[in-house]
């Protein structure tokens, strides 16, 4: 269906933008049935789209595509009593539609104005498939391999790459004629639009993508097509093994691990596609930054494998992980500043980012040996953690897990659940934004954080705000949802821009999304140049992007200095912080990187909030949605009570408490409400049953006694 609007669309061309987009701004996938829905009008005032005639009429419906039947109307609110905001320049208003729930294909529509949306979907499903999309990008960010078209699909199909003399399996350490220096360094991902790969820089990107599979370890499937679909284990992990295994062949023997992998700075050749790619490849040394960095990653991997029950691998992990550390232990100050020499970003962290990765690399190390040896260190060093910054959520990540380990010191525990409340419920940066309704496009950053990379700022925020549920710190998930939802909504086309962050997903149902991207691959005159693959998150608007201060005329060339001419470049220039972004790719001296190039770390962080939202009646966990799920399979609920279940996750037996002697009946679930046949045994405290022969995933858990019905979500590993 939604294929079939996508060519329709396409086929009438830009003749039905005039009605559709623009003002009336809506998630252009769509909506779960049970979420908020607010569409949010705009009238430009400042910058791109200003000045706007248009006002929005006081009789908005909620309509069917397939016939155009109203099914719910109401009036728009305006935002803040109808004042600008600043951050977009625009005047806002809301239309909530959170009561349609109904499943279909629907469109919001100004009567007054004759105005319509884009077209979104209401389903279960509606972000599954983005979700594949996005998670997919990482294939296509694969190094030391072909792309064929049975994966990649025909329009991005390419041949075998960096296998060529002196790349990436003769790979020799920089600034070296000795051959004994030659190592095997194939695999793992383009750090971003190069081609280039950073061991500090993949610790966010793999601390976000297994994260996302530890907070929801049954969305995971096995059919994302790529290589490894089918063979038993969800296809995320198999990604990540792709990342995970280049970072073992890293890793030196003595348990230190190289720092970079990629061009030499100033070597000229061709760059796109990567089969094309013939550029001599080189190394960087091993440093302390880098082996501490790999540690904390190879270790919460270890957790999360082992957890997987891929045992073998699990114990190949956390063996480098402990040879990292300590090499690092017995090597500190160990550098290599690779500006101007090898990559292009610039890999070595300072002194106090030096002991951040030390304090991650301990904490994981710590939750998955259990050595109270990593005690004193981590300790030593919650007074440092002064601030929930959503630049580093790999170290917040590190401190939560802190949080819930067995064994961790319970003053530094009060103290990190006492920071993380005190820096994210009461901090306008997080949650209280949007108690207060401080931003008009319901996804607040402030101005000096429309920075390179916002996509990923606007993701970790999101992530931020779930931790608190994730990490168990404040169990109230219906406010965190809904304030993470503003900014899924607001990657999917819900900004002043009306455009979907998620690039070139017309046949996944976003009428407007982002179809250029700076990557060497896709890039500006070649034949993906406004064709790059589904799923890419670029990085998004930057109130700082400028074109090269050569421009207007001082570019070297007549030529050079027409390239400052860029019309779409230049219109995102100086516009409100929302706005400062273009659809363009090209490179020097209009550096499109500043807004358009993808990274890694962009993509896992979207990946996690987006899956936080796949699948959701496995993601539910108060009491209120287990009685909206009872109430959709028709059961009659009494007062909840709470009692406790245990353990969960769990293998086989689970017990739930029961400290009275009434009767009781219990029912188990799976997630599209068929009742599955259970027998169980009750004892004077608990109820005890078996879930050992059941299949992976959540079930839900009814107990009925005669005052009362309580539901429980449990996971079977």
């Amino acid at each position: 269906m939604r294929l079939k609007i996508a060519i329709v669309f396409l086929l009438i061309g830009y003749t039905n933008l005039l009605m559709a987009g623009n003002n009336i701004k809506v998630d252009q996938f769509g909506y779960l049935p049970g979420s908020t829905k607010i569409a949010v009008i705009s009238k430009a005032q400042v910058g791109k789209f200003a000045p706007e005639t248009y006002t929005p009429g006081n009789n908005f419906e909620v309509r069917k595509v397939s016939d155009n039947s109203s099914v719910y109307n109401g009036s728009p609110v305006a935002w803040n009593n109808g004042l600008v905001h600043d951050i977009s320049g625009d005047k806002v208003w809301y239309f909530d539609f959170t009561s349609v729930t109904t499943e279909g294909e629907y469109y919001i529509y100004d009567v007054s104005n004759d105005k319509k949306s884009y077209s979104f979907r209401i389903g279960k499903d509606v972000y599954d498939d983005v979700l594949k999309a996005a998670t997919r990008v990482f294939y296509y960010q694969r190094r030391s391999t072909d792309k064929p078209s049975q994966f990649a699909g025909a329009e991005w199909a390419d041949g075998m790459a960096f296998l060529n003399a002196k790349q990436d399996t003769e790979c020799m350490l920089y600034g070296s004629s000795d051959v004994n220096t030659k190592r095997d360094l194939r695999g793992g991902w383009f750090d971003a639009g190069d081609y280039n790969q950073y061991i500090t820089f993949t610790v966010s990107a793999m601390t976000d993508l297994l994260k996302a599979y530890q907070n929801n370890p049954a969305i995971w499937g096995d059919n994302n097509n790529i290589p490894e679909s089918g063979n038993g284990i969800p296809d995320l992990l198999d990604e990540l093994k792709w990342e995970l295994d280049w970072m073992l062949r890293m890793q030196l023997p003595s348990g230190g691990v190289l720092c970079v992998k990629g061009e030499p700075a100033n070597i000229p050749g061709t760059s796109t596609p990567p089969s094309a790619y013939f550029k001599e490849q080189r190394y960087g040394p091993a440093t302390t930054a880098a082996s501490y960095a790999a540690s904390a990653v190879l270790a919460l991997a270890a957790k999360v494998y082992s957890s997987a029950k891929q045992t073998s691998y699990a114990i190949t992990l956390q063996t480098a992980a402990v040879k990292a550390f300590n090499w690092a232990e017995a090597n500190p100050g160990v550098k290599f500043n690779n500006s101007g020499k090898l990559c292009a970003g610039e890999n070595q962290r300072d002194d106090n980012g030096v002991i951040k990765l030390k304090v991650m690399a301990s904490i994981y190390l710590f939750d998955l040996t259990g050595d109270a040896a990593y005690l004193p260190f981590i300790d030593s060093k919650i007074d440092n953690w002064t601030w929930i910054s959503m630049y580093e959520t790999d170290e917040t990540d590190a401190w939560l897990t802190y949080y819930n380990a067995t064994g961790a010191t319970g003053s530094v525990v009060t103290k990190i659940k006492n920071k993380y409340m005190g820096g994210v419920a009461q901090n306008s940066d997080y949650l209280s934004s949007y108690v207060s309704g401080s931003d008009a496009y319901r996804s607040f950053l402030r101005a000096e954080n429309y920075t390179w990379g916002s996509n990923k700022t606007k993701s970790a925020v999101a992530n931020t705000i779930l931790n608190i549920t994730h990490s168990g710190i404040q169990p109230d998930s219906t406010l965190h949802a809904n304030a993470a939802l503003g900014y899924l909504n607001y990657m999917h086309g819900v900004n002043a821009l009306d455009l979907c962050f998620v690039t070139n997903m017309t046949s996944y149902g976003a009428e407007n999304s982002a179809n250029q991207i700076y990557h060497t691959w896709f890039g500006h005159g070649s034949k993906w140049s406004a064709n790059p693959p589904p799923g890419y998150i670029p990085g998004g608007p930057n109130k700082y992007y400028k074109l090269d201060g050569c421009c207007p005329s001082g570019c070297g060339s007549s030529q050079n200095n027409t390239l400052c001419n860029n019309a779409e470049a230049k219109a995102a220039v100086g516009q409100p912080p929302q706005k400062c972004y273009a659809n363009i790719n090209d490179s020097w001296p209009v550096n499109s990187w500043e807004i358009t190039e993808p990274g890694i770390y962009y993509q896992a962080a979207y990946v996690r909030l987006i899956s936080e939202f796949v699948n959701t009646n496995s993601n539910l966990t108060i009491p209120q949605d287990y009685l909206k799920f009872a109430g959709s399979l028709g059961i009659e609920t009494k007062k909840s009570k709470t009692p406790i279940l245990y353990p969960n996750p769990t293998s086989g037996l689970v017990n739930i408490s029961n400290t009275n002697n009434k009767a009781i009946t219990l029912y188990i679930y799976n997630l599209t409400g068929v009742k599955m046949l259970l027998s169980y045994t009750k004892t004077e405290n608990a109820v005890v049953f078996d879930l050992s022969g059941y299949y992976s995933g959540n079930y839900f858990i009814e107990l009925v006694d005669q005052d009362c019905s309580s539901f429980f979500k449990v996971f079977k590993m």
